[in-house]
């Protein structure tokens, strides 16, 4: 499922222990641009890794519209999909 911001892929796996992935394409920008991009989804995921439901993996792909966003909002729609996923318990 997709936002402005990122593309979230979730997928139910047999291990407790949820795994997590980043990904920001070359289409982005510069190395400095995807490095921002991927500490920002990254910085998302530990604030609330706590809430994750165990057995799911999920991947988080970078857009363009996150090389200008703001932390917060990115936060936002990440919780935002993650509820709509039903990637929380």
């Amino acid at each position: 499922m997709a936002c402005r911001y990122f593309v979230l892929y979730v997928m139910e796996t047999e291990e407790h222990a949820g795994k997590v992935g980043f990904a920001a394409g070359k289409k982005l920008g510069c190395a400095v641009v995807r490095n921002r991009v991927k500490r920002l989804l990254r910085e998302c995921y530990r604030l609330h890794q706590e809430e994750l439901r165990e057995g799911v993996a999920i991947l988080l792909v970078g857009r363009k519209a996150m090389t200008t966003a703001k932390r917060d909002v990115v936060e936002r729609a990440y919780l935002a999909l993650g509820r709509k996923m039903g990637i929380f318990s």
